[in-house]
C-alpha cells in the first residue's frame, strides 16, 4: 500500500490560518495556502497513517526498551540508585540492596569518626582538668605552706611572751 503513495508531497507547518470560518495548520504562499490536514494539498496524513500503520509494534517497543530505560535509568542515576559496573540491568531489590548496603557502609564510617572525635575530646577534657586539679593542689599546698608558716609564727609568739 505504501509504495502505492510514492512520491509523497508533504508540507508541514507550525503556523494557523484562518481558511473560510476555520483556522487550519497550513502555510501561506503569495499564490494561495497549501493546508497540511487536508489530503488534496498534502500527504502528510497519508505518510502518518501508513507509518503510524506498519510501525507502531517497532514504535512501542523502541519506546520501551530504549526511552523509558534510558528514562529509568537517568532517574535513579538521579537518585543514586544506579546500574552495576557492567551496564546490565539490576532488578530494583538488587540495586536497593546495594544502596542500602552503601549507606551502611557510610554510616559506619561517619559513626566510627564521630567517636574518634568524641574520644579526643574527652581526653583534651580530661588533661584540661588534670591541669586544673594541679593548680588547685598546688594552690593548697601554698595555702598549707602559709597556714603552717603563720601558724609557726603565731607559736613562736607565743612562746616568746
Amino acid at each position: 500500500i505504501f509504495q502505492n503513495l510514492l512520491p509523497l508531497a508533504v508540507v508541514g507547518s507550525n503556523e494557523t490560518v484562518k481558511v473560510g470560518n476555520q483556522y487550519v495548520r497550513a502555510r501561506q504562499y503569495p499564490w494561495g495556502v497549501v493546508q497540511v490536514e487536508n489530503e488534496n494539498h498534502c500527504d502528510f496524513k497519508k505518510l502518518r497513517d501508513s507509518l503510524i500503520e506498519k510501525n507502531m509494534l517497532d514504535l512501542i517497543e523502541t519506546t520501551h526498551s530504549k526511552h523509558y530505560e534510558m528514562f529509568r535509568r537517568n532517574r535513579l542515576g538521579e537518585l543514586g540508585l544506579a546500574d552495576n559496573v557492567d551496564g546490565k540491568q539490576m532488578s530494583i531489590s538488587d540495586t536497593l540492596d546495594m544502596k542500602r548496603n552503601d549507606l551502611r557502609h557510610e554510616l559506619e564510617q561517619r559513626e566510627h569518626t564521630l567517636k574518634e572525635v568524641f574520644i579526643q575530646k574527652v581526653k583534651d577534657k580530661e588533661a584540661e582538668l588534670k591541669e586544673t586539679e594541679k593548680q588547685i593542689n598546688e594552690q593548697l599546698t601554698n595555702i598549707k605552706k602559709q597556714y603552717k608558716d603563720q601558724k609557726d609564727k603565731c607559736d613562736e609568739k607565743w612562746r616568746i611572751l
